[in-house]
């Protein structure tokens, strides 16, 4: 039941606005509240230079949309790479994790 009342929830964002940013704001608070997530992000491809960057974001700090992760670079570029989930039982021990927030995971070796 919880699926379908994401699901439900998420298509009223779309629906409820034509402002694309709204849209992913929406999206990111709901995904937020179900999965209660301190932060979360929504990268987008571009096409030209093939990297995933951020779209828009919930408790990140002012510089994610910075950001810039090779398709099929980390586990995010991964997924996108594949067009599939990829599962990390724990995303800091993940040898493919790329830290973006290094706050986060101060002993982390990326910037």
């Amino acid at each position: 039941m919880q699926r379908v009342t994401i699901l439900y929830d998420a298509s009223q964002a779309v629906l409820s606005t034509f402002d694309a940013d709204e849209v992913l704001q929406r999206i990111l608070t709901i995904a937020q509240d179900y999965f209660h997530l301190r932060t979360v992000a929504i990268f987008l491809l571009d096409q030209e230079t093939l990297e995933l960057q951020v779209r828009s974001h919930i408790g990140w700090n002012e510089d994610a949309e910075k950001i810039r992760v090779p398709l099929g670079g980390g586990l995010i570029g991964m997924a996108a790479k594949i067009k599939r989930p990829v599962y990390a039982a724990d995303v800091s021990q993940d040898p493919q994790y790329v830290c973006s927030v290094p706050a986060r995971f101060p002993n982390s070796p990326y910037p």
